[in-house]
């Protein structure tokens, strides 16, 4: 909810108690970044291949992305997908190979129907890698490895087989199989009270107008 400073003046004037949450909408980001341009093939596919996060506020995600290396087109095509802490998919989108789907950074972001993930749960991000013709970066061997400050990485995460299912194991915590990457959307909702301290503030400060005009 939207609430102007005239409203906020008027709702002091009037005497009216007006308590209301504000959000402000963020701009697209993306999970992490890495500085990596080059990687290693996949030696013993096929797997599907991620990382497990948390969100430290309530998100949508609206793409994933794959690892493009040397940033010159995908040879495959790549289906993804993010999951709850069950295994449950919660979406999926297909990354085209070429280059037909936009670059940003390093990586081919491909649009999905936005999936919206809790401040606080776990979840996974996975895509399956069939073979070796696209590069990746393995765990360990990221360079300039760094999360949105709304994401928390915890590991990485691996399974064999050719559809896209769960990635639930993992070789520990090194930042990660590279992959997979999202963007998402947020917001910042100020606590309900935040509004009405507003409020209150605009009343003395009209009050204090008031009484200094009577004076003259």
């Amino acid at each position: 909810m939207k609430i102007s400073f005239s409203t906020m003046l008027l709702a002091a004037a009037t005497g009216l108690s007006f308590v209301g949450t504000a959000s402000v909408a963020m701009a697209d980001s993306t999970a992490y970044t890495i500085q990596d341009t080059t990687g290693q093939g996949l030696g013993n596919g096929p797997f599907t291949l991620g990382f497990a996060f948390i969100p430290t506020v309530n998100m949508d995600v609206t793409a994933i992305g794959i690892f493009d290396d040397n940033q010159d087109g995908l040879v495959d095509s790549y289906v993804a997908g993010i999951f709850d802490s069950a295994g449950s998919l919660l979406g999926s989108t297909v990354i085209s190979n070429g280059t037909v789907d936009p670059l940003t950074n390093q990586f081919r972001y491909a649009s999905m129907t936005p999936v919206s993930l809790v401040a606080g749960n776990t979840y996974e991000i996975g895509a399956v890698y069939h073979d070796s013709k696209d590069p990746l970066i393995f765990p360990g061997a990221a360079t300039g490895f760094a999360t949105d400050p709304n994401i928390t990485f915890v590991e990485n995460r691996y399974i064999a087989g050719g559809s896209l299912v769960a990635p639930m194991n993992t070789a520990g915590t090194d930042p990660a199989y590279f992959g997979p990457n999202f963007m998402f959307t947020s917001s910042a909702v100020p606590e309900p009270g935040t509004v009405a301290l507003g409020l209150m503030l605009a009343g003395s400060s009209l009050g204090l107008i008031t009484r200094r005009r009577n004076r003259k």
